[in-house]
């Protein structure tokens, strides 16, 4: 799972900000959703992972944030995630969120990571490997 540093605007107020340090996409969705869409800023997506486990990272965001309610005095956390086995995202991309709101460095490392997931195999031109063999040509008779 990816991990970033990011600036968070409480309530959207951009003169009224903090610094998040190793952050999860998880994470920044539910800052997102408390905090507004654009909230989080300036997201600079490490080259650092971790390999938490959904289960674990959703009950480590439940003990930061589970008071966070909404307007119909519901946690937002349930409303992200509403299971323990909700699935959660692996990558900033996932978050679809404006390339704005990344670095410029971080929109490489996304694309970079998009474009690499992208290139197709190579085919095998010597052999044939499409699944049918020694077929005969289209209408000719079968002995």
């Amino acid at each position: 799972m990816q991990l970033a540093n990011v600036w968070l605007a409480l309530g959207e107020d951009k003169a009224n900000t903090v610094p998040k340090k190793g952050v999860t996409p998880a994470e920044v969705a539910l800052l997102t959703a408390i905090h507004g869409e654009n909230a989080v800023d300036d997201i600079a997506i490490l080259d650092d992972t971790t390999d938490i486990a959904p289960r674990a990272l959703l009950q480590d965001l439940a003990a930061k944030y589970g008071n966070a309610r909404n307007s119909e005095n519901q946690p937002i956390i349930k409303t992200l995630y509403p299971t323990a086995s909700a699935p959660v995202p692996d990558t900033f991309a996932e978050l679809g969120l404006m390339d704005a709101q990344f670095t410029a460095a971080s929109i490489e490392k996304m694309a970079k990571r998009k474009s690499a997931r992208r290139k197709p195999a190579k085919a095998d031109t010597a052999g044939n490997d499409d699944g049918v063999k020694d077929m005969p040509p289209s209408g000719a008779a079968m002995g």
